[in-house]
């Protein structure tokens, strides 16, 4: 896991589960909506009425998406992080599938441009070989960063990696190198 992987092209189409706790189009989310459904029953559809349904979406309630859309239409400068979920045959072709890491928002970008403008079919990515369990630490400590995270998401990140891991919320601490009141006081 400390070799730097190779950035490859990933079809947007073969990214099907994302291993990130955070919500990276709140509103639409507390509407009801899973991100990465959105995606593969939306905008990457064969409908023109289910991408355009996308894209209205994305742009009467999630207006930071089109933003970063349109400043990664050309050139997306940070690729986001998959993990190889294994191959699966899809129409008689076997298509690799990946679970995304980081970069949900990047991602949700991509497949709206996909929606609106037809293109790209791919996203940049560094494909990593990690346990589901590594992906979502990875997951949680990039979120750990962001200042706009509520304490309803920490909390649930918290408490997720202690579940997950069986350990005591003082180890959940330790392992993000936070003091343990951090931890405690949001979960």
């Amino acid at each position: 896991n400390k070799v730097k992987a190779t950035v490859q092209a990933i079809p947007l189409r073969a990214i099907t589960v994302s291993h990130n706790p955070r919500w990276p189009i709140r509103h639409l989310q507390i509407m009801g909506y899973d991100p990465m459904k959105l995606i593969h029953d939306y905008a990457l559809s064969n409908e023109e009425e289910k991408k355009k349904h996308f894209c209205e979406l994305i742009e009467e309630n999630e207006p930071e998406i089109v933003a970063l859309a349109e400043d990664i239409m050309d050139c997306q400068i940070m690729p986001v992080i998959v993990r190889n979920n294994g191959t699966k045959m899809v129409d008689n072709c076997p298509l690799t599938r990946y679970g995304l890491v980081d970069g949900e928002r990047r991602f949700l970008a991509q497949s709206y441009n996909k929606a609106k403008h037809g293109h790209p079919n791919y996203i940049e990515a560094r494909v990593k070989k990690l346990t589901v369990e590594e992906a979502e630490d990875i997951a949680i400590r990039a979120n750990l960063h962001r200042q706009d995270m509520m304490s309803f998401e920490k909390s649930r990140l918290y408490n997720e990696m202690a579940k997950r891991g069986g350990i005591p919320l003082t180890e959940v601490a330790r392992k993000l190198n936070l003091h343990y009141h951090e931890v405690y006081n949001d979960a």
